[in-house]
């Protein structure tokens, strides 16, 4: 028998909430529209962008990247703890959710050509499938940039 656990599921779950939460904020969706001011010229006012039912459309805003070492730093805790809460079946969701919340920043981040959130996603969450460049493509295919122009140059026989 080893020693107690410094948490339990549900003190667990509130020390993750307080991590995520000290680091990210809500804000509103706000765009432009154009009217027509006074003097006949195109102007700009922020709208705040709301749903069907006139709420304001809300999204996260992170002050800092979110990660497992930073949410087990604000815990705490070491990567070991950590991996074995998530073997606990009733800590094992709560560590799988923070992993997701993780995730789900990172592969956001790949809109934005980010080479780190590749990194981030292939080292620490298994994203382990080969990325294909676009010069892998036209290789695969079997034939080099400068063949497949040159064929396009061509005219139809």
């Amino acid at each position: 028998m080893g020693r107690p656990k410094k948490y339990t599921a549900a003190s667990l779950k509130k020390g993750v909430a307080a991590y995520f939460n000290s680091i990210r904020y809500e804000r509103a969706v706000v765009y432009n529209e154009v009217f027509q001011g006074h003097d006949g010229t195109a102007r700009y006012r922020d709208v705040i962008a709301c749903d069907d039912e006139g709420k304001p459309i809300m999204r996260k805003v992170w002050t800092k990247p979110p990660s497992l070492a930073g949410l087990c730093l604000h815990l705490k805790i070491s990567r070991d703890t950590w991996a074995e809460y998530g073997k606990d079946p009733d800590m094992g969701p709560i560590v799988q959710e923070a992993r997701m919340i993780v995730e789900d920043y990172w592969s956001d981040q790949l809109a934005n050509d980010c080479k780190g959130a590749r990194f981030a996603l292939e080292a620490n969450m298994g994203w382990g499938e080969r990325w294909s460049t676009k010069q892998e493509i036209v290789h695969n295919v079997g034939n080099s940039l400068e063949e497949f122009l040159k064929k396009q140059e061509e005219p139809d026989a």
